[in-house]
């Protein structure tokens, strides 16, 4: 006798809204906004987008300044990090996190009061809010990421940009790079610039356990400006890359950062 297996599947059917049709993004908005309760603890969402900007005012309170769905609290953990502060790096890691690390994106190549280059990376405690400097000398810093072997990567959103990394990030302080066509800094046993990575607009990436490193090029399509402000007339835009180090991670931080397995590899192009 021969015998039969039957696989039985059922579905959950969810009522769409006509409009959603033809705006699968109004969809997501609906289904987040009807089950934020269930999803996020929120009560109910806010109605509309608010202006993120509030002006540095001393003594202002976060609940006077920042508008928060109904059920969410807001405080000010300090007031005092750089302007253009950009992406974010949680440190260790995002389960018992204690400290953040931002990446100040300033195209300037300014001096601060003290004579000093601009800060482009910083360090939060976020049980105090005190902030330290890590890094100087870069350009448009974007990018920012926490790596499985215990150091802090960071990437310029520049037509030249490099991604640069840090060895012993909770400790380091006040580095400065001096040549960025070189990635020559006052302190390079911390401090690496990664040419090997690709130079580019960087915008977004992921890093793999292994080393294995996912990055976009924001080098838009269309007319653009050089590095020199030279209008480029129908220049290509930017690519998905992928970096494969020649050793893969295979666990544990770093004492040094020629072990680091972004030090050497093959990159590729989407």
């Amino acid at each position: 006798m021969k015998k039969k297996l039957i696989a039985v599947a059922t579905a959950t059917v969810v009522s769409v809204p006509a409009f959603a049709a033809s705006d699968f993004g109004a969809q997501v908005e609906k289904l987040l906004k009807d089950h934020s309760k269930d999803l996020f603890d929120i009560e109910k969402p806010l109605d509309h987008s608010v202006s993120s900007h509030t002006p540095r005012i001393p003594g202002q309170k976060a609940k006077d300044q920042v508008a928060v769905a109904k059920g969410l609290k807001a405080s000010f953990l300090t007031r005092n990090a750089a302007n253009w502060s950009d992406q974010i790096a949680f440190w260790p890691n995002r389960e018992h996190l204690t400290h953040m690390f931002t990446a100040v994106e300033n195209f300037a190549p300014f001096t601060t009061s003290d004579g000093k280059a601009q800060p482009c990376v910083q360090r939060i405690d976020l049980n105090t809010g005190k902030i330290d400097i890590v890094l100087r000398g870069l350009l448009g810093c974007d990018g920012i990421r926490v790596t499985e072997w215990g150091t802090v990567v960071v990437a310029e959103e520049k037509g030249d940009g490099a991604l640069y990394e840090i060895l012993d990030p909770a400790n380091v302080t006040d580095i400065t790079v001096t040549d960025r066509t070189t990635g020559t800094s006052t302190d390079p046993q911390h401090v690496a610039k990664r040419p090997q990575m690709g130079l580019k607009s960087w915008e977004g990436m992921v890093v793999l356990p292994s080393g294995v490193l996912y990055s976009g090029d924001e080098l838009r399509p269309g007319d653009r400006r050089d590095e020199t402000d030279t209008r480029v007339p129908d220049a290509d835009g930017g690519a998905i890359y992928k970096f494969v180090p020649t050793t893969l991670h295979s666990g544990g931080t770093i004492a040094s950062l020629d072990d680091s397995p972004l030090a050497s590899g093959a990159l590729y192009a989407l």
